[in-house]
Formats: structure tokens, sequence, C-alpha cells
């Protein structure tokens, strides 16, 4: 019994090294910025100037949110659902730069 868990745990180990050693391996560039590959399938077919404007929109609203009580009347749920787009305001922004950087 102790024999095949040990047989089973090197076996695992090898599959996760090689796992990871390929991962690494395709996620490696040369140059400022990675290729858009690494955007994924959706981000990596849209031009920069989208993007930056989605960056922007995305921020616009988070700012919006975040100063809900102060000037005028925000529901607390939406304050909390609009503020939670300024992390996504800043990977739409990383993208753009990307796009930007591979000329597109």
């Amino acid at each position: 019994m102790h024999l095949r868990f040990l047989i089973v745990l090197r076996l695992t180990h090898r599959i996760v090294c090689s796992i990871t050693a390929l991962q690494m391996s395709e996620t490696y560039w040369e140059g400022k910025a990675p290729p858009s590959k690494v955007l994924g399938p959706l981000l990596s077919k849209q031009n920069s100037g989208v993007l930056g404007i989605a960056s922007v929109a995305a921020l616009a609203a988070a700012a919006y949110g975040a100063g809900g009580q102060g000037l005028y009347y925000v529901p607390v749920e939406t304050q909390i659902i609009l503020s939670g787009l300024a992390p996504l305001s800043w990977g739409l922004h990383v993208a753009a730069w990307i796009q930007k950087q591979n000329g597109k």
C-alpha cells in the first residue's frame, strides 16, 4: 500500500513538473511587451483604442460608484458593484498597452 502511494506520488510530480515547464515556455517572450496571445481569445482580437476607451469607461463608472454619498445619491448595492470595476479598468489599461506595443 505504501509503495503504491509513492509510485502514484512520483508520477503525479512528474506530470505536474512537465505541465509547469510547458506553460512557462509558452509565456516567455522577448522584447518590451508580451505577445497579444497572453490576453486570451477575446481581448487579443481587440485593438488598443477599443480597450483604452473601455478602460476609461470602467474607471469613470468606478469613480462614480466610489463617490456615491458625496454630491449625489447612489444606492449602496450600486456603489459596491461600480467600485468593483476599478481592477477591471486597470486590467483593460494593461491590455490596451500590450496591444499598442504590438502595433494593434
